[in-house]
């Protein structure tokens, strides 16, 4: 369980994260009617892969650009970046958008999936990967790797290759495709070193979804940043000042006792009910966090910031509206800036976050000061250099 990773699909609208997955594991993200209907995927979706060396969590995010909201919610969460372009139309605005979302979020590696590759020619697929790699030259995040897919030839309702080369199909828990194209990347997946996460030294778990089950109430589901989950442990859901406790444990379908990073966990929790609950609720220990309408940040920025005016803030699968201030630039495109909300935010020392204004991505940063008391300005600038 400890070399378990979990891998954030990105890209563009249709250029194919869902055929992938689909070839790779045999899941179709595509779940809701409507989604079957346009032949996008408008939600998180999440399945996994059972390599004999370890688990590969898959978070499939929406392309669109109406919803990037939902692709933050995933990204949080994710230890790898997986971005698809489709051959015939190279790098769009979603994808440049989703590999900067992930830079700021400190993601430290990606691979690439060149989609398509039967709709076009070896010069166009040559310049495709030479346009990926300059897209990551001013970017931390490192590009491992570029791998060619076409989902034609693969039979998906079997599951098998109608035109495979490659004979050696993996066995895996969960039934997978293999062919000319699947194998190299399943090699790489096996193989990709798992980064480092921030300890916070607390339990950091953040609710994606919730609903309730006939015999068993209320289940939620949500990635594990921060140290773990047990059995039976009582756990405090910061938003409704409510503490409950967990029945049973869920890691991709299969009941623990222990739930640790780098996994999607649901969990069916005691003495709340499903409705109650909504996505970007913080579940920690009692006692560990306070809540503040305002909180201190360093911003990197992409686009211009406004001065005093109202954005979006994305941390972990929360999202609300803030106003934001600029204590201090540091440079062109950086700030100290102060955030402020009708409502209380659960944040972190070091914490990443994302700032948008309506579908534009403005930048993001690191929260410096989770709880801001009002204090001067001369004096609150030293401050924020110290955390810094």
């Amino acid at each position: 369980m400890e070399n378990d990773i979990i891998v954030g699909l990105a890209g563009h609208i249709d250029h194919g994260k869902t055929s992938f997955i689909r070839a790779l594991n045999g899941f179709d993200g595509d779940s809701l009617e409507e989604e079957k209907r346009r032949g996008i995927t408008l939600d998180l979706s999440f399945s996994n892969l059972t390599l004999p060396n370890r688990n590969i969590a898959f978070i499939d995010v929406p392309g669109h650009e109406k919803l990037v909201k939902n692709m933050i919610a995933g990204a949080f969460g994710i230890d790898v970046l997986c971005l698809v372009v489709a051959s015939d139309d190279g790098l769009m605005p979603q994808s440049f958008e989703h590999l900067h979302i992930a830079d700021i979020l400190g993601i430290q590696s990606c691979f690439c999936v060149l989609s398509k590759i039967d709709k076009v020619d070896s010069q166009t697929l040559a310049k495709r990967k030479s346009e990926i790699k300059s897209a990551f030259k001013d970017l931390n995040i490192k590009l491992e790797g570029i791998f060619e897919f076409s989902a034609f030839g693969v039979d998906s309702k079997n599951l098998t290759p109608t035109n495979s080369q490659n004979p050696q199909t993996p066995k895996t828990a969960k039934s997978s495709v293999s062919n000319l194209y699947i194998s190299p990347i399943i090699e790489f997946l096996s193989q990709v070193k798992k980064p480092a996460r921030y300890d916070f030294h607390m339990l950091v778990y953040y609710i994606d979804r919730a609903f309730s089950l006939s015999g068993a109430g209320c289940i939620v589901t949500g990635t594990l940043l921060s140290s773990q989950i047990a059995l039976k442990q009582k756990v405090f859901i910061c938003e409704l000042e409510k503490e409950v406790s967990v029945r049973q444990i869920q890691i991709h379908d299969s009941p623990t006792e222990l739930a640790t990073p780098s996994h999607r966990v649901a969990l069916n929790l005691s003495n709340i009910n499903a409705n109650e609950i909504q996505r970007g609720m913080l579940i920690t220990q009692k006692g560990f966090m306070r809540g503040s309408k305002f909180i201190d940040a360093n911003l990197k920025l992409l686009k211009p910031l406004k001065n005093n005016a109202t954005y979006q803030l994305y941390l972990g699968a929360k999202r609300v509206s803030v106003r934001v201030n600029v204590l201090e630039s540091l440079q062109e495109t950086e700030a100290f800036i102060a955030i402020s909300s009708d409502e209380e935010i659960f944040s972190l020392f070091f914490q990443p976050f994302i700032l948008r204004n309506g579908n534009m991505l403005i930048g993001g940063g690191v929260v410096l000061n989770p709880v801001s008391d009002p204090i001067k300005k001369k004096e609150k600038i030293p401050l924020l250099h110290a955390l810094q």
